[in-house]
């Protein structure tokens, strides 16, 4: 017997308890999160390090990056620590997924 997924997808979810949008930054800042502590640990640099090739003058702003929780890093400073690494930040908007309609 085929089973066949009935309601909605966990998305639909979050989205009419209106989290939807913040759950998805969430995400996206932890993945950033990680990915810049791998390319610090690849390249061999310290926090204070990163700080001083972004043009800060301390690492608070490198440890707001490192924090998946913390929201409060903007696009630029995402940017120059990218750049300060010799990667590249991408940001791309991509079609949202078309659902399937169940037959009747």
């Amino acid at each position: 017997m085929k089973r066949r997924n009935i309601g909605s997808d966990f998305d639909d979810t979050l989205a009419a308890a209106g989290i939807l949008a913040d759950v998805q930054a969430a995400a996206i800042k932890a993945v950033f999160a990680a990915e810049l502590k791998e390319a610090m640990v690849a390249k061999g640099v310290s926090e204070v390090q990163l700080a001083k090739r972004m043009g800060s003058r301390g690492r608070g702003t490198v440890r707001r990056l490192l924090d998946p929780q913390n929201a409060s890093a903007t696009l630029v400073s995402m940017v120059k620590a990218a750049g300060a690494l010799d990667v590249q930040l991408q940001v791309r908007l991509v079609r949202k997924p078309t659902k399937k309609r169940r037959a009747a």
